[in-house]
């Protein structure tokens, strides 16, 4: 969300806003509804694996299909982190109306963060859990941290360990004010985490790109294979849960602890989907190559 937020541009004109949400409509919902489509007819194959529960009839796949373009929710478990582009989506034409309407009233932009956490923090409050609003109002708060941090970044601040030592401390010991782990997830915060949870989310992202600035500076190997993984962003988001429970159920029996097994697990969450996209992408260039494309 706050990477998100760092390419973020304000949107002048009604006009403006359309383009906008054509973008996120092309870039976000027509993958998400591609990748959703597409497991749903995998999903009776996928049982064999032990991934999923019921036998899908051809009447079930239509109905998931219809419920999952129209509501924009995914229906399979293997895209368990596909909430993460609807909270995306929604949240980037929230910010885009109210940076909109802000400038419109001639308004000091502070507001909208101050809106959205009275927001977010009435919604806890009164225990009015909805996830797609939840999703909304802390995503389009974390984009507008990434738009600050760019404006920052602009104004040559130097990037230095110390700060990110700084944010390292800081995220480790606001992060024990977290009972349940499951409160770190955004879409799970409550009323008591509210405001750790936006300060660890905030400053731990800001450590990882100040930390990823100080490597791609010096390691340019390590930057283009980051970029190569970060352009692939979708294909792993939508194939590494099932990359995972094929690893736990069927490869990593012999690892005996189960954190290993995770760990390992989603290390080849992330390499089985590049190495199939460097397969993919060797092989359709040989058939261009035969065929003169």
């Amino acid at each position: 969300m706050i990477l998100s937020g760092y390419f973020f541009k304000k949107s002048a004109s009604i006009h403006d806003i359309l383009i906008y949400v054509y973008k996120k409509i092309k870039g976000l919902y027509l993958p998400f509804c591609k990748w959703v489509l597409l497991f749903i007819l995998l999903h009776n194959f996928l049982l064999r694996f032990g991934i999923g529960n019921d036998i899908y009839s051809i009447q079930d796949q239509v109905f998931c299909m219809l419920k999952s373009c129209v509501t924009f929710v995914g229906t399979e478990p293997v895209l368990v982190g596909f909430w993460f582009i609807k909270a995306l989506f929604t949240a980037c034409i929230a910010l885009c109306v109210m940076f909109y309407i802000i400038d419109k009233m001639k308004m000091n932009e502070v507001i909208i963060p101050i809106i959205l956490v009275f927001l977010l923090s009435l919604q806890l409050l009164l225990e009015w859990n909805n996830k797609t609003y939840k999703g909304m109002f802390y995503g389009a708060l974390f984009l507008y941290i990434g738009y600050v941090y760019h404006k920052i970044i602009k104004m040559n601040c130097k990037v230095t360990w110390f700060f990110i030592c700084v944010c390292f401390f800081v995220v480790l010991i606001l992060s024990q004010c977290y009972n349940n782990i499951n409160n770190t997830e955004m879409l799970l915060v409550d009323k008591t985490t509210i405001f750790p949870f936006i300060l660890t989310g905030t400053l731990g992202s800001i450590m990882i790109l100040m930390v990823s600035q100080k490597i791609c500076a010096c390691h340019f190997v390590i930057r283009d294979a980051l970029c190569f993984i970060g352009d692939n962003t979708m294909i792993i988001l939508a194939l590494h849960y099932v990359i995972i429970i094929i690893w736990k159920n069927y490869i990593s029996s012999f690892i005996l602890n189960v954190y290993l097994q995770n760990f390992t697990g989603c290390i080849m969450g992330v390499i089985f989907p590049i190495l199939l996209i460097f397969i993919y992408k060797s092989l359709r260039n040989k058939v261009f190559r035969i065929f003169d494309i």
